[in-house]
């Protein structure tokens, strides 16, 4: 487990494979934060309503 590997790292005094730890379990809990905001974010998504066409001027429906 990452973070396990951040303590082990620690207790045996070496910064730079903490560092390097760190980096790695920050990423992958920042990619799984996004990936789960993204899915949630499209699941809710609404269906886009038709779009009526309307002459400025008179206020009426524009027939195709």
């Amino acid at each position: 487990m990452p973070v396990n590997d951040i303590i082990k790292h620690a207790i045996d005094n070496n910064p730079l494979k903490v560092q390097g730890a760190f980096e790695d379990e920050m990423k992958n809990r920042v990619r799984t934060a996004l990936n789960t905001k993204y899915q949630s974010m499209t699941s809710e998504a609404q269906p886009e309503h038709d779009v009526e066409e309307v002459d400025v001027h008179s206020g009426q429906e524009v027939e195709d």
